[in-house]
């Protein structure tokens, strides 16, 4: 199977390791516009979603509209500043 997008990776996973509860963890810039991913639908019906806490997105809480949308099965978490990206960590294993 071609992995596209994040839903096309969790039903690999569902077959793989059908027994284990994954959880797709994500900061919080991404809780916009997460409900307008292609295949959004899919994802969501496979497994639930973390969102966290970060930098420059304050306007990001537990009442954001996406996390009551859908209550349990996106869920926003409040946790201290780490002052690293992701481009940063792959610019670093270089």
């Amino acid at each position: 199977m071609h992995i596209k997008y994040t839903a096309d990776l969790f039903e690999i996973i569902k077959v793989e390791a059908p027994i284990i509860d994954f959880i797709f963890i994500a900061g919080a810039d991404i809780a916009i516009n997460i409900d307008k991913w292609e295949k959004f639908n899919s994802l969501i019906k496979l497994t639930d979603i973390a969102i966290f806490s970060r930098g420059g997105y304050n306007e990001i809480n537990s009442d954001t509209a996406i996390f009551k949308k859908y209550n349990n099965k996106i869920k926003f978490f409040e946790i201290d500043e780490v002052e690293i990206s992701s481009t940063k960590i792959r610019q670093e294993e270089k």
